[in-house]
């Protein structure tokens, strides 16, 4: 079995009886390094750990480094194929009815139905719909949305055309590896972890604020994947990463999109002064509670601060100071 690997971060092995060669790719000078591990001792197995190969140079053939070439090639294609439909379903908008109207098939209703506010909470709904931080948030928690985007990448993938490959090379992308066959040599291309991926960002823009929801797209073997990406979704300038493992002062209707979509929270009045103006109430005085929304099946939280406007019944409030 022989493997062709991706210059400074991929291998390719060469197995050649007990051995393994390897051809590295070293794109500044686009020639490969090449050497073999073979086996210690006089009775080597397949299985036997790393440690136990001496490393020794050795030459690939004419053929082997064609083949090898034709691999990186297809993977390059395969990447660049990925980055093209990621930046084509990377927009922006200004409002629920520009986003829906892209998201939604023809004669759906909206993506976002309305819903009331939850029980002892003031109902901003209908002021947060256009809102970045409500939209984003609803975004990235939605099955609906994800299902959308993933038939969105299938149309485009489809739509491109993938680098043509000679008749008599057999190009097969793998989870892992990128298989190559010519005549009587297979070669393998170790995959790295950023091949195949690129990241969806949706950007919801008003006119003092922005936030944007962020989606993962990979592709293994011929199937695609979209998955929530929580690292890069932001609010304002926070990601949702942030406000999962150590909180932040938010917008109100983010506050409002996380009770739909978490329920009720706890809330406690805190006394951190607030830095931005939404959170001013009652003229000058100025007030911030924590909403901290926790998941009962594990240690996983979030706690957004904001307005205490929000709550309606202030006896839902706890540590009222």
């Amino acid at each position: 079995m022989e493997v062709a690997v991706d210059g400074e971060s991929q291998v390719n092995y060469h197995n050649d009886s007990l051995s393994y060669k390897f051809l590295v790719f070293q794109s500044q000078t686009s020639e490969y390094n090449v050497f073999k591990l073979v086996p210690k001792g006089s009775k080597p197995h397949l299985n036997l750990p790393e440690t136990v190969f001496n490393i020794v140079d050795d030459t690939a053939s004419e053929e082997e480094e064609r083949l090898a070439d034709k691999l990186l090639s297809f993977n390059k294609s395969l990447n660049e194929k990925i980055d093209t439909i990621a930046k084509q379903l990377s927009l922006s908008f200004d409002s629920l009815g520009s986003f829906n109207k892209w998201i939604n098939k023809p004669g759906e209703p909206s993506i976002f139905p309305k819903q009331e506010a939850l029980e002892g909470f003031n109902n901003y709904s209908d002021v947060c719909r256009d809102a970045p931080g409500y939209l984003s948030l609803k975004a990235i928690h939605s099955e609906g949305i994800t299902k959308r985007l993933l038939e969105k990448s299938y149309e485009l993938f489809d739509k491109q055309k993938l680098t043509l490959q000679p008749d008599d090379y057999t190009l097969k992308n793998g989870e892992l590896f990128i298989r190559g066959s010519h005549n009587e040599h297979s070669l393998y291309l170790v995959k790295r972890v950023f091949d195949h991926k690129q990241t969806i960002r949706l950007q919801f823009k008003a006119t003092d604020t922005s936030a944007e929801a962020a989606f993962t797209l990979s592709l293994s073997e011929n199937n695609l994947a979209i998955n929530p990406n929580s690292v890069f979704t932001k609010l304002g300038d926070v990601s949702l990463g942030t406000l999962s493992s150590f909180g932040g002062e938010v917008s109100n209707c983010t506050v409002v999109a996380m009770n739909e979509i978490r329920g009720m929270p706890i809330v406690k009045q805190t006394k951190v002064i607030p830095k931005a103006n939404f959170n001013k109430i009652d003229g000058e005085k100025r007030q911030l509670c924590s909403y901290i929304y926790s998941d009962a099946e594990s240690t996983t939280r979030m706690t957004l601060g904001s307005s205490c406007s929000l709550v309606e019944n202030k006896s839902l409030i706890q540590d009222l100071r």
